[in-house]
């Protein structure tokens, strides 16, 4: 199996704060940071504004900060996703009704002319685990296979179940040492409990809880044994990241370095501006001569397979089943690097045996599991399209650069 090793990049462009990982010396996602506080899963005391039976939905007000001061905004909040709510008055309720005031999390941000999304199954991320509001149970990653481990884990971390607590154990938690991982729930049980905690004293809209900055949430995800270096030339985020490591796991600490190299800037050592030039524009060249072209739209995100300048070597089959295998692991790859969410269609090149219709399938199928967020291909179409649906969290990378694509 191949080794995965990541390095991670922090440095400014274009007056915004970016963040580039590298797979095996490769870009494979890019993000924007804010050195405030971030909203996507702030925790809050929300107030129920409306109630909209048409669409299941309840519209609430929630107060950000910004600037040291409060304001509220508004959330939108389904009903048929979240069954149970988490009232504060600790009064028996029939139905949620206007004038409410439970707890929330923001699990999406804002889109377009969408409002950010809230939920009452609120979780805390830790490392190498998940500590949620649930029902007592013990939960694992799915890219972790072993079931012998998954066996061993349960058993180990009864003790630290509660009735009303679920713990997810991430990909990160894979053989690590058990202290580790008892450390992370430790830490997230006593932060959620005091989260509900003072909960009970605060009027609403009130803002309770800010997440983990997005640079300090992405070290999270890739502090495991793959990852070879962060680099940045930005000091106060390389001081912050330096202290959450030292706390959670010393080990990573000779990993982290500053880089303050002044007659080559960071972004030109690694040519940030030519690679994201070349991420927000439309057609993508590969190697071949062959390129994709990606099209945004207002439902979903359309992907054409081109041959392009290929040279013509062997049948026009056998140069298409070649071109669209090409496509297809670079088309998993972009949809990382632009952050595409929702469901995207790809219109491959026809190929003439279901045979090699199925094998292309199972190749961006296989691509697509090494997607840190959800991303699945669903199915082949009548007419040879290939469906794709991938989580949705952030904004796509052209509207945090506020492109018009």
């Amino acid at each position: 199996m191949e080794r995965i090793s990541h390095k991670i990049i922090i440095t400014r462009y274009n007056k915004k704060i970016i963040s580039i990982v590298y797979v095996n010396g490769k870009a494979y996602d890019i993000d924007t940071h804010i050195l405030g506080e971030p909203l996507l899963n702030s925790i809050h005391v929300a107030k129920v504004k409306n109630i909209t039976p048409n669409i299941d939905a309840a519209f609430l007000d929630i107060c950000v900060q910004k600037d040291n001061r409060g304001r509220n905004m508004k959330c939108f909040y389904s009903l048929n996703d979240n069954k149970s709510h988490l009232y504060l008055d600790k009064m028996p309720h029939s139905n949620l009704k206007e004038g409410d005031d439970i707890l929330v999390q923001v699990i999406k941000e804002s889109a377009k002319s969408k409002v950010p999304i809230t939920s009452s199954h609120i979780s805390l991320s830790g490392i190498y685990a998940v500590v949620s509001i649930g029902r007592g149970r013990i939960h694992f990653s799915s890219k972790i296979k072993d079931g012998e481990w998954k066996q061993e884990m349960s058993e180990a971390l009864k003790e630290y179940l509660d009735a009303d607590i679920d713990i997810l154990l991430r990909t990160n938690a894979y053989n690590v040492d058990k202290a580790l991982i008892i450390n992370d729930i430790k830490t997230y049980k006593e932060k959620l409990g005091d989260i509900f905690e003072k909960a009970a004293y605060r009027t609403s809209p009130s803002f309770l809880y800010s997440s983990d900055k997005s640079y300090i949430s992405m070290v999270k995800k890739y502090l495991n044994s793959g990852l070879m270096e962060i680099l940045t030339d930005i000091e106060p985020i390389y001081n912050e990241i330096r202290q959450f490591v030292e706390y959670h796991d010393s080990s990573y600490l000779p990993r982290i370095r500053f880089y303050n190299d002044l007659l080559q800037p960071l972004s030109k050592l690694y040519s940030i501006e030519t690679l994201l030039s070349e991420v927000l524009t439309k057609k993508v060249w590969l190697k071949s001569g062959a390129y994709i072209v990606i099209e945004y739209t207002e439902g979903l995100t359309v992907i054409d397979v081109n041959t392009g300048k290929r040279s013509n070597k062997g049948s026009a089959n056998e140069n298409a089943k070649r071109t669209n295998i090409e496509a297809a692991i670079e088309i998993a790859r972009q949809l990382r690097l632009r952050n595409i969410s929702g469901i995207v269609v790809v219109d491959f090149i026809d190929m003439n045996t279901k045979q090699d219709q199925d094998e292309l399938f199972c190749i961006i199928s296989d691509e697509l599991k090494k997607d840190p967020l959800k991303a699945v291909a669903v199915d082949i179409t009548a007419l040879n399209l290939v469906e794709i649906t991938r989580q949705k969290i952030k904004k796509p990378l052209y509207e945090q650069f506020m492109l018009d694509i």
